[in-house]
């Protein structure tokens, strides 16, 4: 939905837990840092720590000139669960 993405003019996911956003013109995500959050109120039904969606830099599974969003959620272990959650936001300035 435009009203939602704004800054951003397409976004597709490659898998599960992988989002790629192609930012507006003149946003250069090289130069530009985005600030990324997993939505509100999301619960887990099982043993695992709070979700995330973090945004990557340096090697991509997106194309060049995207912003990569990836989701998941922590074990008490400190390792990760890579898989996609109900919802998260992304904010270009």
């Amino acid at each position: 939905m435009p009203s939602q993405t704004p800054n951003f003019t397409a976004v597709s996911s490659p898998s599960d837990d992988v989002y790629c956003l192609t930012p507006a013109a003149g946003i250069d995500p090289t130069k530009t840092v985005a600030f990324g959050a997993y939505r509100r109120g999301w619960r887990s039904r099982e043993q695992r720590g709070p979700p995330f969606a973090d945004i990557v830099y340096g090697v991509h599974d997106c194309p060049a000139g995207q912003y990569e969003v990836v989701t998941g959620t922590t074990n008490p272990d400190g390792t990760i669960n890579i898989h996609q959650l109900n919802g998260f936001a992304i904010v270009v300035p």
